[in-house]
Parts: C-alpha cells; structure tokens; sequence
C-alpha cells in the first residue's frame, strides 16, 4: 500500500506542472460554457420580454380603440334617444332609464 502512495506522489510531484495546465484548461472550459449558457438564457429571456411588451402594446391600442368605439356608439345613442323623445316615442325614455342604470353600475365597477 505504501508503494502505491509513494508512486501516486511521485507521479504526481513529476508531473505537477502538466497537471496544473490541464486543471487550467478544464476550468476555463467550464467557465466559457457557464458563460454561454447564462448568455443563451438571457436571449430567451429577453426575447420572451419583448413578444411580451409587443402583447401588452397591442392590447392597448385595441383597449383604446374600443374605448373610441363606446365613446361613439354612447354618442349615436344619446342622440337617437332625444330624438325618440321629441317625437314623442316612449322608447326614448326607456332608453335613457336603462342608460341611467348602466352608468350607476359602470361608476360602482370603476371606483
């Protein structure tokens, strides 16, 4: 047993210098790949990141696109509505009721 501990020191002694080397080597090979995992991580990341902001970009011009929209067709109904009323249609009145509850219901979801 002491033969083969005095043959692995010696080895090792004689060949300190290739050891240290090939122990260089290995590790900047295992740095290099850390840091090209860490970079591909972060392109998927950050690819992620921009499909996401382009989502929510989208989503809020249609946001404001159909907010526009309501805005219109709340216009086209109120007048509509007054029409009915100067004609003396009762629709009109009924209209304005329902428009009234739908506002008191839109005011207590937004506050």
């Amino acid at each position: 047993m002491k033969k083969v501990k005095f043959k692995i020191k010696d080895f090792l002694h004689k060949n300190e210098g290739k050891i240290k080397k090939v122990a260089k080597v290995g590790i900047g090979i295992i740095v290099v790949g850390t840091e090209v995992f860490f970079i591909i991580e972060n392109r998927k990341k950050s690819n992620l990141i921009n499909r996401m902001r382009d989502t929510i970009l989208a989503q809020n011009e249609r946001i404001n696109e159909l907010k526009d929209l309501c805005e219109r067709k709340d216009a086209n109904m109120c007048s509509l509505m007054s029409k009915a009323l100067r004609q003396g249609c009762s629709e009109g009145g009924r209209q304005m009721v329902y428009r009234k509850h739908y506002l008191q219901q839109n005011k207590i979801l937004t506050e």
